[in-house]
């Protein structure tokens, strides 16, 4: 739309809105349409016969009120736009309100260049309560420039100017961002909406309205080079150059054609292709010319590049895709040897300076990732699966030899799997430091705490966004210069700076991830209430997440969330302190409305403004901690009106809203259907953290699997002071726990770190951890079927057709182990079912493992148990990537559990010969891969109360407290008995150990 146009649209609209609010009346005035000009009408004028004027009297008062709605809606708006805010929406005005929305906006374009800036300014932004989710008010106007759609800094964005360009209209509840993510693949290219809008958007990105008209530029074209040809494919969601060579060409070792005819076309975002394993959605890709087929002759000695399962399964016929064709002359590998050849290697004959896209999905290093495999956010499973940790440590600690600690099945298995998967607890413990660092350098600075309502963290950067302009000290720097927008450049790397003072944003909580798989966070102390809205099932879900999201929080010291009206099973589930479940507010409304007057009260009497204030000079504690309620029940006028006044009273305390449905104010917004929601009123476009039913149901069936209760088996019976004080011990060597022989061949090895010892060939170093991994998997789970393999080596892959990188993987791992004397391959190739397998001159130290103990540790011969015990080498599966290997969680606490019980039957029986070295000898070996299990500490204790050594014993005595008090557990009654026997006044034991001065230092 041209600027005269726009101009001269915005005239009319302008003198529409005029003749509506003026001339309109004016118009009914003059002809007489007063409806009352003769009076009120009585009840016998309704009841005495019409001579005309009573129905002429409803058609001037219906008149009239059609202006007043009218005009009330047009003044709404107007006002609206002017303070830069959504106008709310009024109940019945709807056809009212969508005409007068669009007049203004039109009229308000008319003087775009100015009213913008200033109306979107938080300088002049008055503060007015704004409707939340229809039940809690916002103390503050929010303004879209201080959460503008996240962006990465203008520098490092150089957008393609367009050749040509086209009109867009925009709709309601849109953002610059959203559009240029619809129009343009990038959302980060909306400052080039920016700058050819200038003079209706006044040079800002914060102030759209529904109905403007922008000019928004067409994707530029390149004309095609040499190696490429008219017909192009766009890039879509999940692919790679591999598979899009696969159906286009029909063999995906052509890729590297691709590549080439592509590398030198500038994007739609103005990128251009610089790594063959990198490739965007909607990208366009040029195919390469079309080369004659080669003679027959030749293809068939040529190496076939087709991709062929490794499986025997007539009943799945290999798709089209997979079965590919020939080689083309042009690719004309080199004939291999017919022993060297393995037919299901889709990489032979492959150009190796061009890493192929399935080849890099062997790298060590997993790539940055919003969710994991079962779309639950990574952020989520990291601290769900932190939660799990800790409480399974602590009941381990608790579990006595013979006892197992039953493990989650089934759904709730495969579930805890893929967290595991995708866990990022890297990037929760980045938020925590950052945020923390942030903290103490504002005290050391003697800044105050800045008031963040939302952060924004990808892999390269983590922002705030302030509420009102501050200063942040350094790294962080300011983005846009207004104070209010700040970023901070690779915060992973930054160290801690100590963490002394309390969590300063508690209430910080992900609610999603967006387009570029940057998790956004809201801070609901400082919003005051957020509002979700759509189906059931929508808000359900986003509720259940945010719930299990605050309660195993890793950047908040504590906080209180109660659910009300839903999700009665969290409190007994989780466990945590943290949640409650009440069926109604009433008396929560009450028991909130006393505490949020003391808060203020003591804050006043402490002389601190805010909270943020009491945060981060450490006054008034009793008031830091946030109580965050989720409301899913029906509430009456009246609470809505108390709720409201709990968020809207100055100043701000340690409380927030969830709610379901209502409009005004901050509001996530999901429509019927949709994976992505709207944040309002930023118009910030994102994926919603959410959980399905059984996703829920699943996760806090793997929490409650740690329950310490939770116990089968019978325990063995310990042996006591009075059977150790009658024992003479033995004058010992130092003990020598049992040495195996060398095994020839390959061997796997898992009880410490994991290795591949004795393997005839070689491996690529950055391909050794994923193929190391497949290499334990297959020697744990003989002839797996391919479903369960890609499911644990590949978990992020579910959803896609795995064949081409199994087979890869398949092939690398079987040229590692090289062949046997025969000439065998260690790893066979054409089995027979639908798996993978080892041949027998692979072993595994767990295999050796098993024949030793038979799954028996407490009754397996002496000389079994130390040669079992010399298998040892550390904690199984010690030191793997902590996104890897997540299939074997039940493996490594199975074996942690053998271990512990081989240890302790070992340290038991040389105890009770007298031989308490050797029984130390035992429980190290035990201690070393479950430090905090106390069945062994108390035999060490024994050990060194044999060994007639008060100070080794008052050691040992000392680091079992404080392995307890780390893990903020209490000692067992048989550790308190144990300990009360040592220091027991007067008893033989006591005198003849000298322990009477431990009496004091190992008192609970």
């Amino acid at each position: 739309m041209t600027t005269l146009r726009r101009r001269l649209l915005g005239l009319a609209a302008l003198a529409a809105i005029v003749a509506i609010l003026v001339g309109l009346p004016a118009v009914l005035l003059t002809i007489g349409a007063n409806p009352f000009s003769d009076g009120i009408p009585s009840w016998s004028d309704l009841t005495r016969p019409d001579d005309g004027g009573l129905a002429l009297a409803v058609i001037k008062t219906v008149a009239w009120i059609a202006w007043a709605a009218l005009a009330v809606a047009l003044v709404v708006e107007i006002v609206a736009r002017a303070r830069g805010v959504r106008a709310p929406r009024i109940q019945g005005f709807r056809l009212p309100q969508a005409a007068a929305s669009g007049l203004v906006g039109a009229a308000f374009a008319l003087f775009a260049g100015a009213i913008p800036v200033a109306a979107a300014s938080p300088a002049t932004a008055t503060t007015s309560p704004a409707s939340v989710v229809q039940l809690v008010h916002s103390t503050t106007t929010v303004s879209t420039t201080n959460i503008a759609p996240p962006v990465e800094p203008a520098a490092e964005i150089s957008p393609a100017v367009p050749d040509t360009s086209t009109q867009y209209t925009v709709q309601p509840h849109e953002s610059l961002w959203s559009i240029a993510e619809s129009l343009l693949g990038d959302g980060r290219r909306y400052r080039e909406l920016v700058a050819l809008n200038a003079e209706l958007l006044g040079g800002r990105a914060d102030f759209i309205q529904p109905g403007w008209v922008l000019t928004v530029p067409t994707p530029a074209t390149v004309a095609p080079t040499e190696s490429s040809v008219a017909n192009t494919v766009t890039v879509q969601p999940g692919d790679t150059l591999s598979s899009i060579a696969a159906e286009e060409l029909g063999d995906p070792e052509r890729f590297g054609e691709i590549y080439e005819a592509s590398r030198d076309t500038v994007q739609p975002d103005g990128e251009v292709l610089t790594d063959p394993d990198l490739i965007k959605p909607g990208w366009v890709l040029h195919l390469p010319i079309p080369v004659a087929e080669p003679p027959a002759q030749e293809a068939e000695t040529a190496a076939p590049t087709a991709l062929v399962d490794e499986r025997v399964n007539p009943a799945e016929p290999p798709r089209a895709a997979q079965l590919g064709s020939p080689a083309p002359a042009a690719a004309s590998p080199v004939p291999a040897s017919p022993q060297d050849f393995d037919p299901v290697d889709p990489a032979q004959g492959a150009d190796p300076s061009v890493p192929s896209s399935h080849d890099a999905d062997l790298d060590d290093d997993p790539s940055w990732h919003a969710t994991t495999g079962a779309g639950i956010s990574t952020i989520l499973a990291g601290t769900v699966i932190g939660v799990v940790a800790t409480r399974r440590r602590r009941k381990n600690s608790k579990r006595k030899p013979g006892e197992k600690s039953p493990m989650p099945d089934g759904a709730a298995a495969a579930l805890e799997q893929d967290l595991r998967a995708g866990a990022d607890d890297v990037a929760a413990a980045t938020i925590d430091t950052v945020l923390r660092n942030l903290a103490a350098a504002c005290r050391t600075a003697g800044l105050p705490l800045p008031p963040v309502r939302a952060a924004r963290l990808s892999s390269d950067a983590f922002d705030l966004y302030l509420e009102t302009s501050a200063k942040l000290p350094s790294p962080w720097s300011d983005v846009d210069g207004t104070g209010l927008e700040w970023t901070l450049d690779d915060p992973g790397s930054r160290p801690s700076l100590g963490h002394t003072g309390p969590a300063p944003y508690p209430s910080l909580v992900t609610i999603g991830h967006q387009a570029d798989a940057a998790h956004l966070l809201l801070n609901l102390e400082q919003i005051g209430a957020l509002g979700v809205v759509g189906d059931e099932e929508d808000t359900r879900g986003i509720v259940a997440a945010l719930a299990i999201a605050l309660a195993t929080s890793a950047w908040a010291d504590d906080l209180q969330v109660t659910v009300v009206g839903w999700f009665s099973e969290l409190e007994g589930a989780l466990q945590s302190g943290q949640i409650s479940y009440t069926p109604t507010i009433g008396r929560l409304l009450d028991r909130l409305e006393e505490r949020a007057a003391s808060d203020r009260r003591a804050l006043a009497d402490a002389g601190a403004p805010d909270l943020n204030t009491a945060r981060a000079t450490g006054v008034v504690p009793e008031a830091w901690t946030p109580e965050i309620i989720l409301v899913a029940d029906f509430l009456t006028h009246a609470q809505k009106d108390r709720l409201t006044a709990l968020a809207a009273e100055l100043p701000h305390v340690a409380f927030a809203a969830v709610a379901v449905g209502g409009d005004g104010g901050w509001t996530l917004r999901v429509e019927a259907g949709a994976e992505r929601a709207v944040l309002e009123p930023v118009g910030v476009s994102l994926a919603p953290q959410r959980l399905r039913p059984d996703q829920c149901s699943n996760i806090l069936s793997v929490v409650a699997s740690t329950d310490p209760v939770e116990m089968v088996g019978e325990a063995d019976a310990a042996p006591t002071v009075a059977d150790v004080v009658a024992l003479e011990p033995r004058d010992e060597p130092e003990p020598v726990l049992a040495t195996r022989t060398a095994i020839a061949g390959p061997r796997v090895l898992v009880l410490g770190p994991v290795d591949l010892v004795g393997a005839a060939g070689t491996v690529e170093p950055s391909k050794r951890g994923r193929l190391l991994e497949l290499a334990a998997y297959l020697a744990l789970n003989p002839n797996a079927p391919f479903p369960a393999i890609d499911d644990a080596i590949w978990p992020d892959r579910s959803t896609e057709d795995n064949l081409n990188t199994r087979n890869t993987a398949t092939s690398k791992l079987r040229r590692w182990l090289g062949q046997d004397e025969t000439g065998e391959d260690y790893l066979p190739r054409h089995q027979a079912g639908a798996g993978y397998g080892f041949g027998p001159g692979v072993t595994s130290d767990v295999g050796e493992w098993n024949q030793l103990l038979a799954g028996d540790p407490l009754n397996a011969p002496t000389e079994n148990l130390e040669g079992a015990l010399a298998l040892v080498r550390g904690i199984p599966f010690e030191g793997t990537h902590r996104r890897r290997y997540a299939w074997a969680e039940p493996i490594r606490q199975h074996l942690t559990a053998e271990i512990v019980d081989a240890s302790y039957a070992l340290a038991k029986r040389r105890l009770m010969e007298g031989r308490w070295r050797a029984a130390e000898g035992a429980v190290v070996v035990g201690l070393r891969v479950d430090p905090a299990q106390e069945a062994l500490w108390r035999l060490r204790i024994l050990a060194a109360h044999e060994s007639r050594n008060p100070a080794a014993t008052a050691e040992a005595i000392d680091r079992l407290c404080a392995i307890s008090e780390r893990l903020e557990v209490d000692l067992e009654p048989e550790t308190e008995e144990l300990l009360a026997a040592l220091k027991r006044p007067g008893t033989d034991a006591s005198r003849a150990l000298g322990l009477h001065a431990l009496e004091e230092q190992t008192a609970p």
